[in-house]
């Protein structure tokens, strides 16, 4: 979960930047590269990700260690973090940047550009926390996802891959727990986005008070 977190946190950060770099600079080759670079992070698996950075910079480049050591930490967070990130940045690119193009050229913008406001206003004001709804499902989502094959690659001392090795080994009654609080974990993720969207777009909760 921590590693998902810390994932996603990156993830998010650098795939905002490119959905909006994109938006902003729409039809151009800055568009395409950053709409190739999606494509590829959602279409490869976070485990293959794992792989290929296991095969290049723990097993050729000898940078990282092959498996996760207690004794070396920090190190052997960056593998499982890196794989993670990457599904994260390519879909937090890919949906930012479709709702940012959309919401660009909405009429409250055109509006609000008449108005006069400056261009860092219209982007982060405006623009971006309207385009944040269907981005933030993403982000948290992310959170429970692609987290499992992961650790067991990387052999990280975790709750995937404790499921990985019970379904391995037929037992049921820890697969029947583990399986139990990633449901509780969804569900409580589903609260938070849904909060979140009140917070985000005023317009939802004054719906929920009319």
């Amino acid at each position: 979960m921590i590693y998902g977190l810390c994932a996603v946190v990156i993830g998010t950060v650098i795939g905002m930047f490119l959905g909006v770099f994109a938006a902003l600079h729409k039809n151009t080759i800055w568009d395409t590269i950053a709409t190739v670079i999606s494509v590829i992070g959602v279409s490869i698996p976070s485990f293959v990700f794992a792989m290929l950075i296991l095969l290049l910079f723990a097993s050729k480049l000898r940078l990282l260690p092959t498996s996760y050591s207690s004794s070396n930490a920090i190190k052997s967070s960056i593998m499982p973090i890196l794989a993670l990130s990457v599904g994260v940045i390519a879909n937090v690119a890919r949906f930012t940047r479709t709702e940012m193009v959309s919401v660009l050229t909405s009429e409250y913008m055109t509006l609000a550009k008449a108005k006069g406001l400056d261009r860092k206003t219209l982007i982060f004001k405006h623009a971006l926390r309207n385009a944040l709804i269907p981005v933030i499902t993403i982000i948290l989502v992310n959170l429970m996802t692609g987290t499992m094959v992961v650790e067991k690659i990387c052999s990280v001392p975790g709750l995937g891959k404790l499921l990985i090795n019970s379904i391995l080994s037929n037992d049921y009654n820890i697969i029947l727990a583990c399986s139990f609080l990633y449901a509780a974990m969804y569900i409580f993720m589903m609260l938070i986005i849904d909060i979140s969207y009140g917070i985000i777009d005023p317009r939802i909760r004054l719906g929920k008070d009319d």
